[in-house]
Order: C-alpha cells, then sequence, then structure tokens
C-alpha cells in the first residue's frame, strides 16, 4: 500500500481529495458494550417501582412504566459523579448515597446534594423478546 491509499483508508477520501476507486473506505469498528444488567421480564421488574441492582457492576435499572419497552425502564451508573465510589440505593427514601463523601441523587438519577458536580450517568436499556440487557 502506498502513502496515498494509506490516508485514503485512515483519513477518507474528503480529508486527502482523491482517492481512487480501489481504495478501501474506512470502517468504523463495531462498539463492544458491557452488559451490567440481564433480567426476565416474564419475571423480573413487573410492577413498575421493581428494580434490580448489580452493584458488583456498577448499574441499577428500574421500571418507570408499564409495557415492556427501554422506554418503560430507567437504567443508572451506581458510580458517584465526582469520585468513583460505589454509591448505596436507600429504597425507602428513594435516593441514592455516597458513602465516601455525601453525595446524594434522587432515584432518577438526578443530583441533590453535591460535592458530585452532575446526575448519576445513565445506561442504555435493550429489550428482546423478554429478555431486558442494561448497557453501557
Amino acid at each position: 500500500m502506498d502513502r496515498k491509499q494509506f490516508l485514503c483508508v485512515c483519513l477518507g477520501a474528503t480529508a486527502v481529495g482523491s482517492c481512487s476507486k480501489k481504495a478501501s473506505t474506512p470502517t468504523v469498528p463495531p462498539v463492544n458494550l458491557f452488559t451490567f444488567i440481564t433480567a426476565n421480564l416474564g419475571t423480573d421488574l413487573l410492577t413498575i417501582g421493581s428494580f434490580m441492582q448489580n452493584t458488583t457492576q456498577g448499574a441499577f435499572v428500574e421500571r418507570i412504566a408499564i409495557g415492556n419497552t427501554p422506554a418503560a425502564f430507567r437504567a443508572l451508573s451506581l458510580r458517584c459523579t465526582h469520585s468513583g465510589c460505589t454509591i448505596a440505593h436507600q429504597a425507602s427514601l428513594q435516593e441514592f448515597h455516597c458513602p465516601c463523601h455525601g453525595s446524594k441523587f434522587l432515584q432518577n438519577g438526578q443530583l441533590l446534594q453535591g460535592p458530585a458536580p452532575r446526575n448519576l450517568e445513565t445506561f442504555e436499556v435493550r429489550i428482546s423478546g423478554n429478555v431486558l440487557t442494561v448497557v453501557g
């Protein structure tokens, strides 16, 4: 492969100007998502307000509406946005508390009290058949 072909493959035709038809188009590598939680919607997360968490992987998912669509669930990171400590779910208060520096978050992930600078990160919810998967 000569220099022009290399640049066409790596940077694309628009960055180089003109590439021959023989040059391959650069491809975007697939994104490898990490699975945080998997749930069977036939037996898990059946009622609004029901939740699952995986503190080892740092994820929380809650049913917030009826139906088995991604919009019926909320998935959050259990890592504090201040220093990455694993936060604890306080179900009775519907909050998350950080044991390291005292940050608090509402159950929807919104920052309630710092020193955390922002809301909790959200994860993607995918549903295939009766299987819910939280990925990030």
